[in-house]
């Protein structure tokens, strides 16, 4: 398999597990437009070296790591997420978020704001049973 084969096959695995299988919101997190991710998709364009790292920066993955023909080719690097959310809901909003982010629509108090409410989530206590 050549590079560009593995890193499209890489690609694809992202779009799957972190995108919900939609190209526009890989397109958009990636900061490339949804015809190109198209194009490369279909073969008419191939994901070259400088794209490539390009994309691996916008989408806080390991430098190199869409070139890995492995299974375990792509890893994030920061933010990590530690487990995919089961609930489909939680899955989206995960993706809306970084999607806001890699189009420069959050500033400094909106993640205050963000975390603030993660931080009160952590700490809730479930009420007994």
């Amino acid at each position: 398999m050549d590079i560009y084969a593995v890193r499209l096959e890489n690609l694809r695995r992202l779009m799957r597990e972190r995108y919900d299988n939609k190209q526009s919101v890989l397109a958009r997190s990636a900061g490339i437009s949804t015809s190109y991710i198209s194009f490369l998709f279909t073969g008419r364009k191939r994901l070259g070296e400088t794209l490539a790292r390009a994309v691996e920066r916008q989408l806080y993955l390991e430098p190199n790591s869409l070139d890995r023909p492995s299974v375990q080719t792509v890893t994030v690097s920061e933010p990590q997420i530690p487990y995919k959310p089961a609930n489909p809901r939680t899955r989206r909003l995960i993706a809306r978020l970084s999607e806001a982010e890699a189009q420069g629509r959050l500033d400094d108090a909106d993640i205050a704001a963000i975390e603030g409410i993660v931080s009160r989530l952590l700490h809730k206590t479930r009420p007994s049973v």
